[in-house]
C-alpha cells in the first residue's frame, strides 16, 4: 500500500466515461464476480448460458450506478472454459462502454486482459 499511488484512472474506448479512483471521486462500483449458476423463477438452479452473459452486459451498459464492466461477472458452461474467458473479455468490450475489470485466472489472462482493453480504448486510425 505504501507504494500504490493516491489517485489514478482507468480507461475505457469512450473517453466520456473515464473512472478517476482515489480521493474525492465517487467509487467505483461493478457487478458482482464468478456466479456459476442462475437461480430461476421456480427457484431451481440452472448452468450459466453465454446469453446470461450478454443479458448481464445489457444490464451493466444501462444501469444508472455501476461505472465499471466486469468481464467476470458469470461464468457460463462452455466446453473449453478457457475459450469462454476469452469471448466473455470480448463481449464485454463490445457490449459496453465502461472501464473494463478484466480477467485475473493467471498471468496469461491477466494480460490478455490488459492488451485487449488497451486495443479497444486506442483510437480508430
Amino acid at each position: 500500500m505504501e507504494t500504490a499511488p493516491p489517485e489514478f484512472t482507468l480507461f475505457s474506448r469512450n473517453p466520456e466515461k473515464t473512472l478517476s479512483i482515489g480521493p474525492g471521486h465517487p467509487p467505483a462500483i461493478l457487478s458482482c464476480s464468478g456466479m456459476p449458476a442462475i437461480l430461476a423463477e421456480d427457484l431451481s438452479q440452472r448452468q450459466v448460458a453465454f446469453e446470461n452473459y450478454k443479458d448481464m452486459l445489457r444490464l451493466t451498459r444501462t444501469s444508472p450506478v455501476i461505472n465499471m464492466a466486469n468481464s467476470g461477472a458469470l461464468y457460463p458452461a462452455w466446453p473449453r472454459p478457457e475459450e469462454a474467458l476469452h469471448l466473455q473479455l470480448w463481449h464485454t468490450l463490445v457490449m459496453t462502454d465502461l472501464p473494463l475489470a478484466g480477467q485475473s485466472e493467471g498471468p496469461e489472462l491477466s494480460l490478455a486482459s490488459v492488451e485487449m482493453a488497451r486495443a479497444a480504448a486506442e483510437p480508430a486510425p
